[in-house]
């Protein structure tokens, strides 16, 4: 399954950031977010954890995790990365039991929602 971006508009960050954190929490993530100040957006984090080596577990969490963070709008340039199955990451999540996925370049708006829905 191709992962789909989601268009969303200004208006609409802090409804779409509420819909991401109860479909995160419905599937089992704790979300974090980090705004480090400037104009460059948040830095969103998803994590979940799992028996350390479960193949199965981890394969269903990274098809999770991909899904959710490609629908998380962007407002600058930003980058993706964590223990995804593309490299070294992805075997220290295998082995250590847990997943992590971040996305930089996120709305403000979207992440504060995101973050306050999930305290809640």
């Amino acid at each position: 399954m191709t992962p789909t971006t989601t268009t969303t508009t200004c208006s609409n960050y802090s409804a779409a950031g509420r819909e991401f954190a109860a479909k995160a929490l419905a599937l089992g993530f704790t979300i974090e977010v980090k705004d480090h100040g400037g104009e460059g957006g948040c830095v969103l984090t998803i994590s979940k954890s799992f028996t350390p080596g479960d193949a199965a577990a981890y394969v269903s969490v990274d098809g999770d995790a991909s899904h959710l963070i490609h629908s998380v709008p962007v407002v600058s340039y930003g980058s993706t990365w964590g223990t995804t199955s593309e490299g070294v990451g992805g075997h220290a999540g295998l082995t250590g039991g847990y997943y992590r996925l971040n996305r930089s370049g996120v709305s403000k708006r979207f992440a504060t929602a995101a973050a306050k829905a999930a305290r809640s």
